[in-house]
């Protein structure tokens, strides 16, 4: 999603990244929060014995707070609906090359977009 957005958009990396990790996290927690829960709890962002569900929030709290306190330069970011469909196609192709076709359907890259 970043190289097909910082390419036709020019958009910096930190800035982009910081919209865009937040997203694909908590659709991450939507399908498995024992993977973010973990990954919390390694990195004492939480205790041990919070619940996967309530861990893998907090940590993507955590990263949207520390993605506040970093400052960017004014990355306008505006994609209008018409973009979305050419945009999602090509992010699958994109995709399609890193093998990560099948984890980014065309539904997933198109609610991400419109959340920018």
């Amino acid at each position: 999603i970043m190289h097909v957005l910082i390419s036709e958009f020019g958009i910096t990396h930190g800035s982009l990244l910081d919209r865009i990790l937040p997203l694909t996290l908590a659709k991450t927690c939507e399908d498995n929060p024992t993977i973010l829960a973990q990954l919390a709890k390694d990195i004492n962002v939480c205790p041990v014995s919070l619940p996967d569900d309530e861990a893998s929030g907090l940590l993507i709290e955590k990263l949207n707070e520390l993605f506040d306190a970093i400052k960017y330069p004014n990355d306008d970011l505006k994609i209008d609906d018409k973009q979305i469909p050419v945009l999602v196609s090509k992010i699958q192709r994109e995709a399609s090359t890193y093998s990560f076709g099948k984890q980014l359907d065309s539904e997933t890259i198109s609610l991400i977009l419109k959340a920018l």
